[in-house]
């Protein structure tokens, strides 16, 4: 489980929740959980009726969150709460105005998985460009992987 800050969203109605967590199930989400933190009165939400007070203040805490905020969360298999999540934070950021679209940021990565397992297919499947090539150190590896678990570096 995982979460993003929406600052400024805190008063989003209903029907805005829904439509995000219609959004997010595209990318394999079941749902979106929130707590919707008001300018004013207590925060709002469907799951801390079942928390302690303190835990759902620990929550808003380690999200930063304060007065006008939503915090949106999705708990699932770490691929799908990652993309659903990175998709739920660039459409919130274009909905703000947060991203300027006349700038190019780029960004290169390194050191990403060579392979990333397919519970649907039952197989290995390439995590980036089929012709980008696995680091030198890794090489030795890739007879060592067996389905389901990743080498041991």
């Amino acid at each position: 489980m995982r979460g993003i800050n929406a600052s400024g969203c805190g008063e989003y109605s209903r029907k805005q929740l829904d439509e995000l967590a219609e959004y997010v199930k595209k990318f394999g989400a079941k749902g979106l959980a929130y707590i919707a933190i008001p300018a004013t009165g207590e925060p709002r939400s469907a799951f801390t009726k079942f928390l302690q007070p303190e835990r759902v203040q620990a929550i808003i805490q380690r999200l930063e969150g304060k007065k006008g905020d939503l915090l949106m969360f999705v708990a699932d298999k770490p691929a799908v709460v990652f993309e659903s999540l990175a998709r739920l934070r660039v459409l919130m950021a274009e909905r703000l105005g947060l991203a300027d679209s006349n700038v190019l940021a780029f960004c290169w990565v390194i050191d990403f998985p060579f392979v990333n397992w397919s519970e649907e297919d039952q197989r290995w499947d390439p995590s980036h460009h089929l012709f980008t090539a696995p680091m030198p150190e890794d090489i030795s590896l890739i007879d060592t992987i067996q389905a389901g678990r990743a080498p041991a570096v």
